[in-house]
């Protein structure tokens, strides 16, 4: 569990240790050893299912912003019990808060259509990830060594999402892509977009709110049964230049770490 902690706060660099909930059924004792190490004496914990709609409304999940529901492997249960568990929480956590971000791990793809029909924002399916990266590495290329730089716990290089500036919205890729590239001594290589970013009820109001400013009733209509279809989190790698970059998008950048180089009037030992 501490590991996890540790990622989560790496990955998030404006998160801290007293604006994270644990709800969990884990023995007190493991929750009371977290809790007193410096680093982490600061994080909330609520115990009981996380599942449960009454144990998420002690744990305020009503005015969260970001939810990660994580497969309970805690109580020897069975995958397909696992990620039952995992789906009934995220209805419950919908069902409370609508609006919130909410990324859940999953066993088995079968489930992988009930979270979606929850509109879950974020999907992680554990055991294909495992298994594609495992094939892969057969081939002896070296592939599972790229994945792990891409996704280490360097908060200063590896993939990187970040937000398109308002200026570039309604300009094309192809035009976004130059001016990174105008960009000297930045190590950064933009590599694609993702599409339909964000929560799927933030997404439907900001179509309802467009909606009220077309006078075309059927195009209105047609758009908002596409948002219905539309896939969380998309990502699309080198898109066409003359794709038009509009609000819900987000860039995909790889990044280096700079690298530190040493003064010329230094002196060099032998």
């Amino acid at each position: 569990m501490e590991k996890i902690i540790e990622a989560v706060l790496n990955a998030n660099t404006d998160l801290t240790p007293d604006q994270i909930v644990l709800i969990n059924e884990a023995p007190p004792e493991q929750i009371a050893q977290i809790r007193s190490q410096p680093a982490y004496k600061e994080l909330n914990y609520v115990a009981g299912d996380f599942s449960n709609e009454e144990v998420l409304k002690k744990a305020l999940v009503k005015t969260a912003e970001r939810v990660l529901v994580i497969s309970d492997t805690s109580k020897g249960s069975t995958q397909l019990e696992i990620d039952s568990r995992t789906v009934l929480a995220v209805l419950a956590i919908k069902n409370l808060n609508p609006s919130v971000y909410v990324a859940a791990e999953l066993y088995d793809e079968k489930f992988e259509n009930h979270l979606n029909l929850a509109h879950c924002d974020e999907i992680i399916l554990t055991t294909e990830y495992e298994h594609s990266l495992l094939a892969t590495a057969s081939s002896g290329k070296g592939f599972s060594n790229v994945i792990r730089c891409m996704l280490g716990e360097d908060t200063h290089a590896g993939v990187f999402i970040e937000n398109i500036p308002y200026k570039f919205h309604g300009k094309t890729y192809g035009e976004f892509a130059a001016a990174q590239n105008g960009e000297g001594g930045k190590k950064a290589l933009l590599i694609g977009l993702l599409l339909n970013t964000g929560n799927f009820q933030r997404r439907r109001r900001d179509a309802i709110r467009e909606a009220h400013k077309n006078p075309n009733v059927e195009k209105v209509i047609d758009d908002l049964m596409k948002i219905k279809t539309l896939k969380s989190n998309d990502p699309i790698l080198l898109p066409d230049d003359d794709l038009v970059l509009k609000t819900g998008m987000k860039a995909i950048f790889i990044r280096v770490k700079e690298a530190k180089h040493e003064d010329s009037d230094s002196k060099t030992s032998v």
